[in-house]
Protein backbone atom coordinates (compact mmCIF):
# COMPACT_ATOMS: atom_id res chain seq x y z
CA UNK A 1 0.00 0.00 0.00
CA UNK A 2 1.61 3.24 -1.19
CA UNK A 3 1.17 6.38 0.88
CA UNK A 4 2.63 9.84 0.94
CA UNK A 5 2.00 13.31 2.34
CA UNK A 6 1.24 16.67 0.78
CA UNK A 7 2.50 19.94 2.19
CA UNK A 8 3.84 23.33 1.28
CA UNK A 9 7.33 24.05 0.12
CA UNK A 10 9.22 25.39 3.15
CA UNK A 11 10.20 29.04 3.44
CA UNK A 12 13.66 30.08 4.67
CA UNK A 13 12.47 30.71 8.25
CA UNK A 14 10.46 27.49 8.57
CA UNK A 15 11.72 24.78 10.95
CA UNK A 16 13.76 21.98 9.39
CA UNK A 17 11.05 19.45 10.17
CA UNK A 18 8.49 18.17 9.42
CA UNK A 19 8.57 17.92 5.61
CA UNK A 20 5.98 16.46 3.25
CA UNK A 21 6.80 13.95 0.51
CA UNK A 22 5.18 16.14 -2.16
CA UNK A 23 5.76 19.89 -1.86
CA UNK A 24 3.30 22.37 -3.32
CA UNK A 25 3.49 26.17 -3.63
CA UNK A 26 1.75 28.18 -0.93
CA UNK A 27 2.93 31.80 -1.18
CA UNK A 28 0.76 32.99 1.71
CA UNK A 29 1.57 29.93 3.85
CA UNK A 30 -2.11 28.96 4.03
CA UNK A 31 -1.02 25.37 3.52
CA UNK A 32 0.70 23.55 6.38
CA UNK A 33 4.16 22.03 6.04
CA UNK A 34 2.46 18.63 6.22
CA UNK A 35 -1.14 19.23 5.25
CA UNK A 36 -2.72 15.96 4.13
CA UNK A 37 -2.12 12.22 3.78
CA UNK A 38 -2.73 10.36 0.50
CA UNK A 39 -2.94 6.59 0.40
CA UNK A 40 -3.55 4.05 -2.37
CA UNK A 41 -5.87 1.22 -1.39
CA UNK A 42 -6.24 -1.21 -4.26
CA UNK A 43 -7.42 0.98 -7.14
CA UNK A 44 -8.68 3.90 -5.07
CA UNK A 45 -6.89 6.98 -3.79
CA UNK A 46 -7.82 8.07 -0.27
CA UNK A 47 -7.09 11.36 1.46
CA UNK A 48 -7.17 12.61 5.04
CA UNK A 49 -6.30 15.95 6.60
CA UNK A 50 -3.08 15.76 8.63
CA UNK A 51 -4.22 18.16 11.35
CA UNK A 52 -3.51 21.20 9.21
CA UNK A 53 -4.18 24.75 10.37
CA UNK A 54 -6.69 25.62 7.64
CA UNK A 55 -8.14 22.18 6.92
CA UNK A 56 -8.71 20.13 3.79
CA UNK A 57 -11.76 20.79 1.61
CA UNK A 58 -13.07 18.46 -1.10
CA UNK A 59 -15.40 20.18 -3.57
CA UNK A 60 -15.77 23.04 -1.06
CA UNK A 61 -16.75 20.71 1.81
CA UNK A 62 -14.45 20.41 4.82
CA UNK A 63 -13.19 16.85 5.41
CA UNK A 64 -11.65 15.54 8.63
CA UNK A 65 -11.62 11.78 8.14
CA UNK A 66 -10.48 9.57 5.24
CA UNK A 67 -12.39 10.03 1.97
CA UNK A 68 -11.95 8.69 -1.57
CA UNK A 69 -10.58 11.08 -4.16
CA UNK A 70 -12.62 10.98 -7.36
CA UNK A 71 -11.65 12.23 -10.79
CA UNK A 72 -12.62 15.86 -11.23
CA UNK A 73 -12.70 16.52 -7.48
CA UNK A 74 -11.24 19.81 -6.32
CA UNK A 75 -9.10 19.72 -3.22
CA UNK A 76 -8.42 22.99 -1.40
CA UNK A 77 -5.37 22.78 0.85
CA UNK A 78 -5.13 26.21 2.41
CA UNK A 79 -4.95 28.59 -0.55
CA UNK A 80 -3.57 25.90 -2.86
CA UNK A 81 -6.03 24.10 -5.12
CA UNK A 82 -5.52 20.67 -6.65
CA UNK A 83 -7.68 19.02 -9.31
CA UNK A 84 -7.80 15.22 -9.16
CA UNK A 85 -7.63 13.63 -12.61
CA UNK A 86 -7.86 10.15 -14.01
CA UNK A 87 -6.20 9.48 -17.38
CA UNK A 88 -9.27 10.73 -19.27
CA UNK A 89 -9.12 14.21 -17.77
CA UNK A 90 -5.33 14.26 -17.97
CA UNK A 91 -5.61 13.70 -21.74
CA UNK A 92 -7.60 16.94 -22.03
CA UNK A 93 -5.14 19.31 -20.34
CA UNK A 94 -3.10 19.98 -23.49
CA UNK A 95 -6.08 20.44 -25.85
CA UNK A 96 -7.75 22.79 -23.38
CA UNK A 97 -4.56 24.79 -22.95
CA UNK A 98 -4.29 25.10 -26.74
CA UNK A 99 -7.79 26.55 -27.00
CA UNK A 100 -8.03 28.47 -23.70
CA UNK A 101 -4.50 29.72 -23.10
CA UNK A 102 -1.17 28.00 -22.52
CA UNK A 103 -1.00 29.25 -18.94
CA UNK A 104 -4.75 29.74 -18.29
CA UNK A 105 -4.71 27.40 -15.30
CA UNK A 106 -7.93 28.61 -13.67
CA UNK A 107 -9.92 28.38 -16.91
CA UNK A 108 -8.50 24.93 -17.62
CA UNK A 109 -9.44 23.75 -14.12
CA UNK A 110 -13.01 25.02 -14.51
CA UNK A 111 -13.30 23.33 -17.89
CA UNK A 112 -12.01 20.03 -16.51
CA UNK A 113 -14.58 20.14 -13.73
CA UNK A 114 -17.34 20.75 -16.29
CA UNK A 115 -16.12 18.03 -18.65
CA UNK A 116 -16.11 15.48 -15.85
CA UNK A 117 -19.91 15.82 -15.57
CA UNK A 118 -20.43 14.28 -19.02
CA UNK A 119 -23.39 16.57 -19.76
CA UNK A 120 -24.10 18.92 -22.68
CA UNK A 121 -21.25 21.26 -23.48
CA UNK A 122 -21.24 24.74 -25.03
CA UNK A 123 -18.03 26.13 -26.55
CA UNK A 124 -18.43 29.91 -26.81
CA UNK A 125 -15.86 31.75 -28.87
CA UNK A 126 -14.81 33.09 -32.26
CA UNK A 127 -15.31 31.04 -35.39
CA UNK A 128 -12.46 28.74 -36.49
CA UNK A 129 -11.13 28.39 -32.96
CA UNK A 130 -10.47 24.63 -33.29
CA UNK A 131 -13.83 23.84 -31.70
CA UNK A 132 -14.40 20.64 -33.68
CA UNK A 133 -10.86 19.45 -32.98
CA UNK A 134 -11.41 20.07 -29.26
CA UNK A 135 -14.79 18.32 -29.37
CA UNK A 136 -13.18 15.25 -30.95
CA UNK A 137 -10.54 15.18 -28.23
CA UNK A 138 -13.23 15.44 -25.55
CA UNK A 139 -15.12 12.57 -27.14
CA UNK A 140 -11.97 10.42 -27.38
CA UNK A 141 -11.34 10.86 -23.65
CA UNK A 142 -14.93 10.19 -22.58
CA UNK A 143 -16.80 7.01 -21.63
CA UNK A 144 -18.60 7.39 -24.99
CA UNK A 145 -15.37 7.05 -26.97
CA UNK A 146 -16.35 3.63 -28.41
CA UNK A 147 -19.51 5.20 -29.86
CA UNK A 148 -19.64 7.36 -33.04
CA UNK A 149 -18.75 11.04 -33.24
CA UNK A 150 -21.03 12.92 -35.65
CA UNK A 151 -20.25 16.52 -36.67
CA UNK A 152 -22.58 19.09 -38.27
CA UNK A 153 -20.38 21.81 -39.75
CA UNK A 154 -22.38 22.92 -42.82
CA UNK A 155 -25.95 23.97 -43.51
CA UNK A 156 -28.41 21.48 -42.07
CA UNK A 157 -30.38 19.42 -44.55
CA UNK A 158 -33.93 18.20 -44.22
CA UNK A 159 -32.74 14.84 -42.89
CA UNK A 160 -30.45 16.35 -40.25
CA UNK A 161 -32.61 15.20 -37.34
CA UNK A 162 -32.45 11.62 -38.58
CA UNK A 163 -28.68 11.89 -39.01
CA UNK A 164 -28.33 12.71 -35.31
CA UNK A 165 -29.33 9.15 -34.47
CA UNK A 166 -26.25 7.86 -36.32
CA UNK A 167 -24.27 8.88 -33.27
CA UNK A 168 -25.96 6.16 -31.24
CA UNK A 169 -24.89 6.83 -27.67
CA UNK A 170 -21.88 8.83 -28.80
CA UNK A 171 -21.23 12.55 -29.27
CA UNK A 172 -22.80 15.07 -31.66
CA UNK A 173 -20.96 18.27 -32.50
CA UNK A 174 -22.87 21.25 -33.93
CA UNK A 175 -21.15 24.42 -35.15
CA UNK A 176 -23.82 27.12 -35.03
CA UNK A 177 -21.63 29.53 -37.01
CA UNK A 178 -21.93 27.19 -40.00
CA UNK A 179 -25.13 25.15 -39.84
CA UNK A 180 -27.69 27.92 -40.33
CA UNK A 181 -31.18 27.67 -38.88
CA UNK A 182 -31.80 24.90 -36.34
CA UNK A 183 -35.25 23.34 -36.36
CA UNK A 184 -37.15 22.24 -33.26
CA UNK A 185 -37.06 18.69 -34.64
CA UNK A 186 -33.26 18.75 -34.83
CA UNK A 187 -32.97 20.18 -31.31
CA UNK A 188 -35.33 17.50 -30.01
CA UNK A 189 -33.25 14.73 -31.55
CA UNK A 190 -30.03 16.25 -30.23
CA UNK A 191 -31.29 16.46 -26.64
CA UNK A 192 -33.32 13.24 -26.64
CA UNK A 193 -33.10 11.17 -23.45
CA UNK A 194 -35.01 9.32 -20.79
CA UNK A 195 -35.37 12.29 -18.44
CA UNK A 196 -32.31 11.43 -16.36
CA UNK A 197 -29.62 11.04 -19.03
CA UNK A 198 -29.26 12.15 -22.63
CA UNK A 199 -28.92 9.46 -25.26
CA UNK A 200 -26.07 11.41 -26.89
CA UNK A 201 -23.72 14.09 -25.66
CA UNK A 202 -24.25 17.40 -27.48
CA UNK A 203 -21.20 19.63 -27.90
CA UNK A 204 -22.25 22.94 -29.44
CA UNK A 205 -19.97 25.69 -30.74
CA UNK A 206 -21.44 29.20 -30.82
CA UNK A 207 -19.98 32.68 -31.31
CA UNK A 208 -21.97 33.99 -28.33
CA UNK A 209 -24.57 32.97 -25.76
CA UNK A 210 -27.46 34.64 -27.60
CA UNK A 211 -26.86 32.51 -30.69
CA UNK A 212 -26.75 29.40 -28.55
CA UNK A 213 -29.93 30.26 -26.65
CA UNK A 214 -31.89 30.94 -29.84
CA UNK A 215 -30.95 27.51 -31.21
CA UNK A 216 -30.96 25.44 -28.02
CA UNK A 217 -32.71 26.76 -24.95
CA UNK A 218 -31.46 23.67 -23.10
CA UNK A 219 -27.94 25.12 -22.95
CA UNK A 220 -27.11 27.69 -20.30
CA UNK A 221 -24.14 29.41 -18.70
CA UNK A 222 -23.50 26.35 -16.55
CA UNK A 223 -22.67 24.30 -19.62
CA UNK A 224 -20.26 26.79 -21.18
CA UNK A 225 -16.52 26.89 -21.76
CA UNK A 226 -15.40 30.31 -22.97
CA UNK A 227 -12.76 30.28 -25.72
CA UNK A 228 -10.87 33.59 -25.81
CA UNK A 229 -10.11 35.43 -29.01
CA UNK A 230 -6.61 34.89 -30.35
CA UNK A 231 -6.19 38.67 -30.18
CA UNK A 232 -6.08 38.30 -26.38
CA UNK A 233 -3.26 35.73 -26.63
CA UNK A 234 -0.71 37.74 -28.59
CA UNK A 235 2.17 36.81 -26.28
CA UNK A 236 1.54 33.12 -26.97
CA UNK A 237 1.77 33.25 -30.76
CA UNK A 238 5.45 32.33 -31.09
CA UNK A 239 5.25 29.30 -28.73
CA UNK A 240 2.11 28.17 -30.55
CA UNK A 241 3.68 28.52 -33.99
CA UNK A 242 6.78 26.70 -32.79
CA UNK A 243 4.65 23.90 -31.40
CA UNK A 244 2.78 23.46 -34.68
CA UNK A 245 6.07 23.17 -36.54
CA UNK A 246 7.41 20.75 -33.96
CA UNK A 247 4.27 18.61 -34.22
CA UNK A 248 4.81 18.49 -37.98
CA UNK A 249 8.24 16.96 -37.34
CA UNK A 250 10.17 20.05 -38.36
CA UNK A 251 13.21 21.49 -36.58
CA UNK A 252 12.28 24.95 -37.91
CA UNK A 253 11.35 27.60 -35.36
CA UNK A 254 10.21 31.21 -35.58
CA UNK A 255 13.58 32.47 -34.34
CA UNK A 256 15.16 30.99 -37.51
CA UNK A 257 13.56 33.81 -39.48
CA UNK A 258 15.94 36.28 -37.90
CA UNK A 259 15.07 39.89 -37.19
CA UNK A 260 13.00 41.87 -37.88
CA UNK A 261 10.95 39.06 -39.43
CA UNK A 262 10.49 37.01 -36.29
CA UNK A 263 9.21 40.09 -34.44
CA UNK A 264 6.87 40.98 -37.30
CA UNK A 265 5.40 37.50 -37.19
CA UNK A 266 4.99 37.70 -33.42
CA UNK A 267 3.15 41.02 -33.81
CA UNK A 268 0.86 39.87 -36.61
CA UNK A 269 -2.85 39.84 -35.76
CA UNK A 270 -4.26 36.42 -36.56
CA UNK A 271 -8.04 36.23 -36.63
CA UNK A 272 -8.31 32.57 -35.64
CA UNK A 273 -6.46 29.40 -34.78
CA UNK A 274 -7.15 28.21 -38.33
CA UNK A 275 -5.19 31.20 -39.64
CA UNK A 276 -2.40 30.44 -37.20
CA UNK A 277 -2.18 26.88 -38.51
CA UNK A 278 -1.95 28.19 -42.06
CA UNK A 279 0.85 30.54 -41.02
CA UNK A 280 2.77 27.72 -39.35
CA UNK A 281 2.59 25.57 -42.48
CA UNK A 282 3.87 28.33 -44.75
CA UNK A 283 6.56 29.57 -42.41
CA UNK A 284 7.76 25.99 -42.08
CA UNK A 285 7.79 25.48 -45.86
CA UNK A 286 9.90 28.60 -46.35
CA UNK A 287 12.34 27.85 -43.54
CA UNK A 288 12.89 24.28 -44.75
CA UNK A 289 13.44 25.19 -48.42
CA UNK A 290 14.44 28.89 -48.60
CA UNK A 291 12.88 28.71 -52.05
CA UNK A 292 9.63 30.42 -53.05
CA UNK A 293 8.65 28.00 -55.80
CA UNK A 294 9.38 24.91 -53.73
CA UNK A 295 7.59 26.39 -50.72
CA UNK A 296 4.55 27.16 -52.86
CA UNK A 297 4.55 23.63 -54.26
CA UNK A 298 4.63 22.17 -50.77
CA UNK A 299 1.55 24.06 -49.62
CA UNK A 300 -0.33 23.56 -52.89
CA UNK A 301 -0.41 27.10 -54.24
CA UNK A 302 1.31 29.22 -56.87
CA UNK A 303 4.56 31.06 -56.29
CA UNK A 304 2.73 34.36 -56.85
CA UNK A 305 0.06 33.53 -54.28
CA UNK A 306 2.69 32.34 -51.79
CA UNK A 307 4.68 35.53 -52.21
CA UNK A 308 1.60 37.68 -51.70
CA UNK A 309 0.77 35.73 -48.55
CA UNK A 310 4.23 36.47 -47.15
CA UNK A 311 3.83 40.13 -48.03
CA UNK A 312 0.63 40.24 -46.00
CA UNK A 313 2.51 38.83 -43.02
CA UNK A 314 5.70 40.85 -43.25
CA UNK A 315 5.09 43.75 -45.62
CA UNK A 316 6.41 44.18 -49.16
CA UNK A 317 9.90 44.97 -47.93
CA UNK A 318 10.03 41.49 -46.47
CA UNK A 319 10.28 39.92 -49.93
CA UNK A 320 13.32 40.78 -52.00
CA UNK A 321 13.28 39.89 -55.69
CA UNK A 322 13.80 36.15 -55.84
CA UNK A 323 14.82 34.01 -58.77
CA UNK A 324 14.31 30.28 -58.48
CA UNK A 325 16.68 29.78 -61.38
CA UNK A 326 19.63 31.01 -59.31
CA UNK A 327 22.01 28.19 -58.36
CA UNK A 328 21.41 26.75 -54.91
CA UNK A 329 24.98 25.82 -54.17
CA UNK A 330 27.86 27.79 -52.83
CA UNK A 331 26.33 31.02 -51.87
CA UNK A 332 25.76 31.21 -48.17
CA UNK A 333 22.48 31.03 -46.32
CA UNK A 334 19.57 33.08 -47.61
CA UNK A 335 17.59 35.23 -45.26
CA UNK A 336 13.91 36.13 -45.46
CA UNK A 337 14.89 39.49 -46.89
CA UNK A 338 16.82 37.68 -49.59
CA UNK A 339 20.12 39.28 -48.71
CA UNK A 340 21.72 36.09 -47.44
CA UNK A 341 25.37 36.16 -46.67
CA UNK A 342 26.24 37.33 -50.12
CA UNK A 343 25.62 34.05 -51.93
CA UNK A 344 22.25 33.38 -53.50
CA UNK A 345 20.34 36.08 -55.16
CA UNK A 346 17.60 33.50 -55.28
CA UNK A 347 14.60 33.05 -53.13
CA UNK A 348 13.76 35.16 -50.28
CA UNK A 349 10.73 35.63 -48.23
CA UNK A 350 9.29 35.45 -44.84
CA UNK A 351 6.76 33.09 -43.90
CA UNK A 352 3.42 32.30 -42.68
CA UNK A 353 1.92 28.82 -41.64
CA UNK A 354 -0.19 25.72 -41.52
CA UNK A 355 -3.73 25.62 -42.40
CA UNK A 356 -4.19 22.42 -40.47
CA UNK A 357 -7.67 22.56 -41.81
CA UNK A 358 -9.70 24.00 -39.03
CA UNK A 359 -10.23 21.17 -36.67
CA UNK A 360 -8.34 18.55 -38.52
CA UNK A 361 -4.64 17.98 -38.02
CA UNK A 362 -3.05 19.12 -34.92
CA UNK A 363 -3.46 15.80 -33.25
CA UNK A 364 -1.66 17.06 -30.24
CA UNK A 365 -1.60 20.59 -31.31
CA UNK A 366 -2.24 21.63 -27.78
CA UNK A 367 0.80 23.77 -28.16
CA UNK A 368 3.34 23.13 -25.48
CA UNK A 369 0.22 23.18 -23.47
CA UNK A 370 1.03 20.17 -21.45
CA UNK A 371 4.18 21.80 -20.24
CA UNK A 372 2.72 25.26 -20.04
CA UNK A 373 -0.66 24.39 -18.63
CA UNK A 374 0.88 22.15 -16.08
CA UNK A 375 3.23 24.79 -14.82
CA UNK A 376 1.04 25.50 -11.86
CA UNK A 377 2.51 22.79 -9.72
CA UNK A 378 3.32 19.19 -9.15
CA UNK A 379 1.39 16.05 -9.74
CA UNK A 380 -0.23 14.79 -6.64
CA UNK A 381 -1.18 11.42 -7.92
CA UNK A 382 -3.20 9.72 -10.61
CA UNK A 383 -5.73 6.93 -10.45
CA UNK A 384 -5.71 4.18 -12.91
CA UNK A 385 -9.39 4.68 -13.52
CA UNK A 386 -10.91 6.64 -10.76
CA UNK A 387 -8.72 9.32 -9.39
CA UNK A 388 -5.48 11.02 -9.58
CA UNK A 389 -4.34 14.44 -8.98
CA UNK A 390 -2.64 17.22 -10.78
CA UNK A 391 -1.73 20.38 -8.97
CA UNK A 392 -2.21 23.84 -10.26
CA UNK A 393 -1.21 25.17 -6.88
CA UNK A 394 -0.61 28.62 -5.60
CA UNK A 395 -4.03 29.99 -6.42
CA UNK A 396 -6.66 31.04 -3.95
Amino acid sequence: MASYTLGRAPAPRDPKAPRADVLLPSPRKGMSLVHAHLEWRQDLLWCKDAGSTNGTHADHEVRHDWFTVKSGMRLDLGETSVIAMDWRLAELVEPLAWCLGLAAHDRIDRALTLLQKEGPLLLVGPRDGDQEWLARRIHAASPRREQPFVAFTSRLGKDAAAEVTRAGFGTVFVDLARVGKVTARFAGALFAGDGTQLARRPIVAAPDHDTSHRAFSQLGQGHAVELPSLALRQAELVPMLDRLMKDAGSPARVRDLGEPWASRLADHRFASLAELREAAERVRAWLETRNLSESARRVGTSRQAFTKYLERLFGRDGIASADDRAPRGGGGRRTPAGGGDGGDSGDSGDSGGDSGGGSGDGGDSGGDAGDDAGNGGDSAGNTGDDAGSNDRGGRS
